[in-house]
Parts: C-alpha cells; structure tokens; sequence
C-alpha cells in the first residue's frame, strides 16, 4: 500500500521505525486506530502491580485472550504435521522410557 506525501514525512520525522514483532504491530495498530496510549499503559502498571496472578471471571473471554496472545508470541504458526512430529515425539520418548 503506498503512503501519501504526509504520511512519509511524519515516518520520517518520526525516526522511520521498521519492525517485524506480530506483538507490536498488533499494538501498534491497536493503539493508533482504537485506543488509547494511556489506557493501554494504565492496564500495563495494574497488571505489574497485581504480580502476574490474575482470577478471570469470564473464562471464554480469557481462553480467546490467551489464544491471541500465543499467536502473536508464535515465531512460527504450528502445521498439523508439526503436530503430528509432537506426537511421534511424544511416543519415542515413552518407548525409552523404563517400564515397571
């Protein structure tokens, strides 16, 4: 997509930041189309300060929020013969393993 005149001159006035984190252009685009910077920042210092244990009390919402965040944290996106390698791992390891 080309960027217009302004759009250029605001990059680069802005230092020509280039990135390729799933997670910072997810918040990138977040927080310059829908919301904003201190609301995001604001959630950030109350997660901290709740020391990373947290009781969601709606467990859908959490369950989606944790499959958001582990697609975006993901270096690669897992394929089903990935899956299948986990499996076949998996079972390799409990054939070495000692029985009895």
């Amino acid at each position: 997509m080309e960027r217009s005149k302004e759009m250029d001159e605001l990059a680069e006035r802005s230092g020509n930041v280039e990135g390729n984190c799933l997670l910072a252009e997810f918040l990138y685009d977040l927080m310059r189309d829908y919301v904003p910077v201190g609301v995001i920042e604001k959630i950030i210092v109350s997660n901290k300060l709740s020391g990373g244990k947290k009781l969601y009390c709606n467990g859908f919402l959490a369950t989606y929020a944790k499959d958001v965040a582990n697609r975006l944290l993901e270096k690669e996106t897992p394929h089903a013969d990935s899956k299948k390698e986990e499996g076949q791992q998996e079972e390799e390891e409990g054939a070495t393993r000692p029985t009895g």
